[in-house]
């Protein structure tokens, strides 16, 4: 099937550095796998403070093209996304010095074969900000 991860050098940052990441999408099967998203959005990724309140989603306020997306995955093929976040949370204020955890989600797609949508998430990524 489909698994996702995500994938940073570092996991402290200083209040206001960019958090540079990559969101990986692999193929852990032995057959090609092709996936249709319902738009141009491929992933997305979301980031929670210490009291796992959504303080960020890179998705919001963005426009997406709206025509099916394919993307084709040969057999053990891993896709690689690079990912930034600016800090930002709310309407543009620095978000404050903490914990913060960071799931990316790939999706909403469907397989080839299959009529249901699907969505996979990435296990958490635990970063701080001091």
């Amino acid at each position: 099937m489909i698994e996702a991860f995500l994938k940073i050098k570092e996991r402290r940052f200083k209040v206001g550095e960019i958090l540079s990441f990559s969101l990986e999408i692999s193929n852990t099967q032995d057959k090609t796998l092709k996936l249709f998203f319902p738009t141009s959005k491929i992933y997305d990724f979301v980031v929670y403070d210490e009291s796992s309140k959504e303080v960020y989603r890179w998705s919001r306020n963005k426009l997406f093209i709206q025509a099916i997306t394919r993307i084709v995955l040969k057999p053990r093929e891993t896709r690689v996304f690079s990912l930034e976040w600016d800090q930002k949370v709310g309407f543009g204020e620095k978000a404050k010095p903490g914990n913060y955890q960071i799931i990316g989600e790939v999706g909403p797609f469907w397989l080839e074969d299959k009529k249901e949508k699907l969505i996979v998430k990435t296990p958490s990524l635990n970063v701080e900000i001091i």
